[in-house]
């Protein structure tokens, strides 16, 4: 299978394209098929996007989670000691990466075994890759929802709209600021390929389950690999819920622009109605992503990329406390 990498002048690095489909198809699984091929120089290429790929969202969560470090420092007065016991129920400090420093020696493993002829060795060296990324993945998430809930906490749920937006804003503007001059088809490109970096999907393998419809593309995952696999824990991993002793993560009560005007929504999953709709409606007019939450933490998040503005439902902007877009 063709894998799609191609240069994106627009970002100025390599992105996997190709038909819809294909794009869900875990990038790990790529470099696996390359070397059953035969085809040692395509699966290091796919090996070293996967270090970026998976590098992008550990500077997401790391810029995030250091911006929720200093809000805490500003506006709860004894958030050192709230943050401590955090550090003592979770086990272990946040992790602040661009992931240079994660599954370095996972990853040679994976370069000697695809030199080795790419016979089974290379599945088992890429999953213990795969692993190791996992592992500081879902440090990163834990510590993002424990913030939040520090924050809420302390400040009450009222507050967190403001807290939200403060974290994530301006480290947005500049990752986003080319959202403007994308294509909806780059923008599906760019979604899909965060979120495979997520580890959706069963056994967390980056598998997102891909409909190329008319209008639109739909994405869902089963589950998201940092809201779904806190909300339902990973038994395999031996993660319980995070709503559950001995965590207690905060869900919001009230219904806001923020929670897209529903109650009861997980505290973290919330971050998605800012990123996805909020802040992009703000700066560029329109959703970037239409997201679908599910109550049920059984269920799929679904999100939609749609091929044209004019497609967006109004709803989308009402939800989040926008007006209706004039058309």
């Amino acid at each position: 299978m063709d894998a799609g990498l191609r240069m994106s002048e627009l970002l100025q690095r390599e992105i996997r394209g190709g038909d819809a489909g294909s794009l869900g198809i875990p990038t790990y699984q790529l470099v696996h098929e390359a070397s059953q091929r035969g085809d040692v120089a395509e699966a290091e290429r796919l090996l070293a996007y996967s270090r970026g790929e998976a590098g992008r969202v550990f500077f997401i969560f790391s810029a995030w989670i250091e911006a929720l470090i200093a809000y805490g420092h500003e506006h709860v007065s004894d958030f050192t000691v709230r943050f401590a016991s955090m550090t003592d129920l979770l086990g272990e400090a946040p992790r602040i990466t661009l992931g240079d420093d994660v599954g370095v020696d996972e990853e040679v493993a994976v370069t000697a075994a695809l030199l080795a002829g790419g016979d089974d060795g290379s599945m088992a060296a890429l999953d213990a890759l795969r692993e190791a990324r996992i592992a500081v993945h879902d440090n990163q998430a834990d510590w993002s929802w424990a913030l939040l809930t520090i924050l809420q906490e302390a400040l009450g749920e009222a507050a967190m709209g403001e807290a939200m937006r403060a974290t994530m804003e301006p480290w947005l503007k500049e990752r986003y600021a080319a959202l403007g001059s994308m294509t909806p088809a780059e923008i599906f490109e760019l979604t899909i390929e965060g979120m495979r970096a997520h580890f959706v999907g069963p056994g967390r393998r980056g598998e997102v389950i891909v409909r190329d419809e008319p209008d639109r593309w739909v994405m869902e995952f089963d589950p998201c690999g940092t809201g779904g696999r806190m909300r339902r824990g990973d038994p395999s991993r031996g993660q319980v819920p995070r709503t559950d002793p001995p965590f207690g993560f905060a869900v919001v009560d009230g219904a806001y622009d923020w929670t897209w005007n529903k109650p009861g929504v997980c505290l973290y999953c919330t971050h998605c109605a800012v990123v996805n709709e909020i802040l992009p409606i703000e700066q560029h007019g329109t959703p970037m992503r239409v997201t679908d939450y599910p109550q049920d933490p059984g269920d799929r998040c679904r999100w939609t990329v749609y091929k044209d503005p004019a497609f967006v439902p109004i709803e989308a902007f009402t939800r989040v406390g926008k007006p209706a877009p004039i058309r």
